[in-house]
């Protein structure tokens, strides 16, 4: 009788194991269909985010060969622009924002208008791995 109890014991734990081994498989595959998307932040000396600055992806060849990506966005409210690529790579990415002042003196009709230029900017590598969420922060200082 305890022969029989072992036996019938150690089946449904072999079972269990044949069951757990076969969704653990299942779930494999779902890894293979994870986009590869590249996620980039912009901030400020601040840690604030930057909203609407300019991202410009390229690649760097280390052979003598000319590089043919080049891809340009804007970043969101949030500070974060977003791409999808089909195949692992790493890229440069510069980022900047021009930013204006307005400055109105006098009393009217006799004004002045003074607008003032000045732009932010920053540049860093990202490594894109395939079928995940590869993030890179870049911190946006003055441009000399």
């Amino acid at each position: 009788m305890a022969v029989k109890i072992a036996k019938n014991w150690l089946a449904s734990i072999f079972a269990m194991a044949l069951l757990i081994g076969f969704v653990a498989c299942e779930n494999d595959d779902d890894e293979d269909d994870a986009p590869t998307i590249a996620e980039i932040r912009t901030l400020n000396t601040d840690g604030e985010a930057v909203a609407d600055a300019t991202v410009l992806l390229t690649c760097e060849s280390s052979v003598n060969r000319p590089c043919d990506i080049e891809i340009e966005g804007k970043t969101n409210q949030n500070g974060i622009y977003t791409r999808e690529f089909e195949l692992p790579k790493v890229l440069k990415v510069n980022a900047y924002k021009v930013l204006s002042d307005t400055q109105v003196t006098g009393v009217f009709p006799d004004t002045n208008v003074t607008v003032t230029y000045d732009s932010i900017c920053g540049e860093a590598y990202i490594s894109i791995i395939a079928n995940e969420k590869s993030r890179q922060s870049i911190v946006l200082y003055e441009c000399n």
